[in-house]
């Protein structure tokens, strides 16, 4: 699965990215990889905790969490989305 995010980080200007992952990765997989990558190191995350991507449509107002254990095949989530890693 391929998806174009703009990937919004606290204190740092929103970026576009784009996501390549298998379809059976999970939305906590996935934000785990974001959040390691990220070379502003936006959120601060310990191997225990557990992350998700947090997303919303380009016409929403606010983002919504997936469930971390939702594969992203199945996710809530397209090209042209808004993102978040956040760590729950």
């Amino acid at each position: 699965m391929k998806v174009k995010l703009t990937l919004h980080r606290p204190g740092v200007a929103p970026a576009d990215v784009i996501v390549t992952a298998d379809s059976t990765a999970t939305a906590g997989d996935v934000a785990r990889h974001i959040a390691d990558a990220d070379p502003a190191r936006s959120v601060i995350a310990g191997e225990q905790d557990i992350l998700t991507l947090a997303v919303a449509p380009p016409t929403a107002d606010r983002m919504e969490p997936l469930e971390p254990d939702v594969p992203i095949g199945d996710a809530p989530i397209g090209s042209g989305f808004a993102a978040a890693v956040v760590n729950m």
